[in-house]
């Protein structure tokens, strides 16, 4: 998970909420239209990954938008319409469902003006309404996932920085030390730190050859930095970046 940032005022999808809230709100009747013309922002600005486990959703078929907290109309179907309640998401990782865990009371009551229309202020999820909630779920545009997960390079795991119980029930509702994708995460450190070792072995280096070796770690580090802005597993990549920082 990388954190992102996006607009949480876009003026084109507040239109598409105004002209959906009457059903909304009376009827509890979702218009799929509002969230489906924000996959091709959503994708881009995610640089076609999930926004949960980073996997590359060009590999999986179609784009699906996550509502982060669930549009069910027993909880939060008021903003099934809300940009900052969507994600770009792959289908593993949307079958977390409604599963949304909060550490005080949920507000699942709608925030209302006096007129009886939304306040969308209070709807956009980082809104003094909404994080009185205290969601356990981590929100990439809120949360900065580096302050909760390390990365195990030996197993492929995430592990909770200090102790997290944010980080824990992300991991859990999202299945994000899955067998595949610790697998898929560990392969690749396991081919990076492959290939360094074959350019360092094919120099057949002796003392005079530091300065070569040096330079070869230079390339593999910028190479990691690159991936680690917009690569699949992006976060493994910034991860590579650093470990070479403390090699000899």
């Amino acid at each position: 998970m990388k954190m992102v940032i996006k607009n949480f005022s876009s003026i084109q999808h507040h239109r598409d909420q105004k002209r959906c809230e009457f059903d909304l709100l009376s009827k509890k009747r979702y218009n799929e239209s509002c969230w489906a013309r924000s996959k091709t922002d959503l994708a881009e600005l995610y640089n076609y990954k999930c926004a949960y486990c980073e996997r590359d959703l060009r590999k999986y078929g179609n784009i699906t938008i996550d509502h982060y907290r669930p549009k069910s109309k027993s909880k939060y179907y008021w903003l099934a319409h809300e940009w900052t309640n969507f994600l770009p998401c792959c289908t593993f990782c949307q079958k977390k469902d409604d599963n949304f865990e909060t550490a005080k009371a949920p507000q699942y009551n709608p925030p209302l003006l006096a007129d009886g229309s939304l306040n969308y202020d209070f709807c956009k999820a980082d809104s003094s309404y909404l994080l009185a909630e205290e969601p356990l779920l981590l929100h990439p545009e809120i949360d900065n996932p580096d302050d909760h997960f390390v990365f195990d390079e030996n197993s492929g795991e995430l592990l909770l920085k200090y102790h997290s119980i944010k980080a824990e029930t992300t991991i859990r509702l999202l299945n994000l030390n899955s067998s595949s994708l610790c697998f898929e995460r560990k392969k690749l450190v396991d081919d990076f730190f492959e290939e360094l070792d074959i350019w360092l072995s094919e120099l057949q280096m002796d003392k005079s050859d530091l300065n070569i070796a040096l330079k070869i770690l230079k390339i593999h580090q910028e190479k990691a930095k690159q991936k680690s802005d917009n690569a699949e597993f992006s976060f493994v990549w910034k991860y590579l970046q650093q470990s070479l920082s403390y090699k000899p």
